[in-house]
């Protein structure tokens, strides 16, 4: 297991939380 890739999976949904969260399209909720 690489602790590399966990911490990019990490950062990217952290990244990607935020986005969606103060994203222009709210309704965009999958």
């Amino acid at each position: 297991r690489s602790s590399c890739l966990d911490v990019m999976i990490s950062s990217w949904f952290t990244i990607l939380s935020v986005v969606m969260s103060e994203g222009p399209s709210p309704a965009v909720d999958t």
